[in-house]
C-alpha cells in the first residue's frame, strides 16, 4: 500500500527576504516527496519566483493577506480593513484544510502568515522561521505555541527561557537558484566576460572585458535601495579598476537608466544595471566583493564566499538590520557603514576593503569553512522528527 504523502503548509510574503527562504524549504520538502501548500498575499503576485513554484508542483494559495501600517495615526481606520482581510484569509485556509489537511506548518514572519498560523495553531504542529535578529511581531505572538523556532541570527534581546529552549540557530535557507553547488569553482576573466554578457542580454556588446578589474556586486534587497544605487554611479567615476553589477530593484531601474546615459562611455562599459535577477548563480559566480543591505539575502552572498561591506537599512523595524550586520561583522569581519555617514565615508571604506588583499583572502577562507548553505537541510531534519 502506497504511503500517504505528508502535507506541509508554508506561509511567507511581503518582501523577497521572507519569500526566498520559504521557497528554499518548499524545494527541499518537494525533493523529500511532500505535498506543499504555500499561502501568500495577493500583493505578492508581483514576485515571478512564486509562478515558478507553481510549475514545480507547489499549490500557491493567494489570499487578501492582512497588514497594518507602522504609523500609529493610521491604525484606527486601518484596523477594520485588517480584521476583514484576516477573516477572508482565514476562510480560505479553512477551505483548503478541509480538503487537504496539513500535517505540519512553517511560517516565515510578516502579517501575511497570521491567518494560516491562527487556523493551524491547535490543529497541527507549527514552526517559525525568523530571518532577522529581532523576532517580528507575528512570530512573537505565536512563539509560545511553536514546536520550534529556526533562527538566521542570534536574537536580540535574549528571549525568555521558555522561548529560548525552542530556538535553533540554523542560518537562513537558500533557494536553489541562489545556492552554490559542487560545480561552483573559481573562474577566469574570459569566463566572467561570457557570463556577464549572458546576464546583460542585448546590452552585452557594450561591456568592457573585466580582465584586471574587481567585480563589485551591489544589492539593495528585493525593493532596491536609493542610497546604494546613487552611490554606485559615484563610485564608477572614482575607481576605474572596478566593474559594478548593480541590482537596482524594479522601482528604481528606469530612473537609473536615465542617469546611466549621462555617464561617459568608458564608465557605462563597467556597469551592468539589472532591476532583478531570479537565478543568482551566474551573478555570484563572477563576483569578487559585494555591497549589500543586511537582510536575509546576506546569507546567499556569504554562502558563495563573497566578502561584503554592509549598509543596514536605517528604517528597519527594531533596527534589526543593524543587529544582523553586527553579527556578520563579528563572525566574518564584514565592515559596516551607516547610511547617515554619507557617500564619502562609504567610498573610503570600500577603497580600503577592496585594496586589502590579505583581509579579503582571510574572509573568503572563513566563509568557505562555514556550512552556510545547509540551513534548509537542518530544518527539514527537525520537522521530520
Amino acid at each position: 500500500m502506497e504511503q500517504k504523502k505528508q502535507v506541509i503548509y508554508l506561509s511567507a510574503g511581503g518582501t523577497g527576504g521572507h519569500i526566498s527562504p520559504a521557497i528554499s524549504i518548499a524545494e527541499i520538502c518537494l525533493d523529500a516527496g511532500m505535498d506543499i501548500f504555500f499561502f501568500t498575499s495577493n500583493r505578492d503576485r508581483r514576485f515571478p519566483i512564486l509562478s515558478n513554484l507553481e510549475h514545480l508542483g507547489v499549490k500557491v494559495i493567494f489570499y487578501p493577506g492582512p497588514r497594518l501600517p507602522r504609523v500609529s495615526f493610521s491604525l484606527l481606520w486601518q484596523l477594520p480593513v485588517f480584521l476583514w482581510n484576516f477573516y477572508r484569509s482565514l476562510l480560505i485556509v479553512s477551505k483548503i484544510f478541509r480538503s487537504f489537511p496539513g500535517d505540519k506548518a512553517i511560517a516565515f514572519g510578516g502579517y501575511v502568515t497570521a491567518p494560516m498560523l491562527w487556523y493551524v495553531r491547535k490543529r497541527v504542529p507549527f514552526f517559525l522561521c525568523e530571518q532577522n535578529s529581532v523576532l517580528g511581531l507575528v512570530n512573537r505572538v505565536f512563539s509560545s505555541g511553536a514546536a520550534k523556532i529556526f533562527l538566521s541570527f542570534p536574537l536580540i534581546p535574549t528571549p525568555k527561557q521558555e522561548i529560548a529552549k525552542k530556538t535553533a540557530l540554523v542560518g537562513n535557507p537558500i533557494r536553489k537558484q541562489a545556492a552554490p553547488d559542487n560545480a561552483s569553482v573559481t573562474i577566469n576573466a574570459k569566463e566572467k566576460d561570457r557570463l556577464l554578457r549572458k546576464l546583460a542580454k542585448n546590452d552585452g556588446d557594450n561591456l568592457i572585458s573585466v580582465n584586471g578589474k574587481k567585480i563589485l556586486l551591489i544589492m539593495g534587497g528585493s525593493q532596491g535601495a536609493r542610497f546604494l544605487n546613487e552611490w554606485a554611479l559615484t563610485y564608477l567615476r572614482r575607481r576605474q579598476d572596478v566593474f559594478i553589477i548593480l541590482l537596482a530593484g524594479t522601482g528604481f531601474s528606469s530612473q537609473l537608466e536615465e542617469q546611466k546615459n549621462i555617464l561617459e562611455i568608458e564608465q557605462k562599459s563597467r556597469l551592468l544595471l539589472l532591476p532583478f535577477v531570479e537565478d543568482m548563480r551566474d551573478v555570484f559566480q563572477v563576483t569578487d566583493c559585494a555591497l549589500a543591505r543586511s537582510g536575509g539575502s546576506l546569507y546567499e552572498i556569504a554562502a558563495w564566499g563573497i566578502p561584503s561591506v554592509l549598509v543596514p537599512y536605517p528604517y528597519a523595524t527594531d533596527n534589526h538590520q543593524k543587529w544582523n550586520a553586527l553579527y556578520f561583522q563579528e563572525k566574518f569581519q564584514f565592515p559596516i557603514v551607516e547610511e547617515a555617514d554619507g557617500v564619502d565615508s562609504l567610498s573610503d571604506t570600500m577603497d580600503r576593503f577592496l585594496d586589502n588583499a590579505k583581509l579579503l583572502k582571510s574572509i573568503r577562507a572563513t566563509l568557505k569553512k562555514e556550512k552556510i548553505a545547509d540551513a534548509a537541510l537542518r530544518i527539514l531534519h527537525e520537522i521530520s522528527q
